[in-house]
């Protein structure tokens, strides 16, 4: 993004599947800089 800051995000998504298990799923976005990391979403 800028000197010194960066971004992350992650997203997943379920698929019905007969092979496939329970799996939970990621979706969030972390910022980090001099500050440390600030992470939104649900883990």
């Amino acid at each position: 993004m800028s000197e010194g800051l960066t971004a992350v995000y992650r997203y997943e998504r379920s698929i019905n599947s007969p092979d496939a298990g329970d799996g939970g799923r990621l979706s969030y976005v972390d910022l980090s800089g001099g500050f440390g990391n600030a992470t939104i979403g649900q883990i």
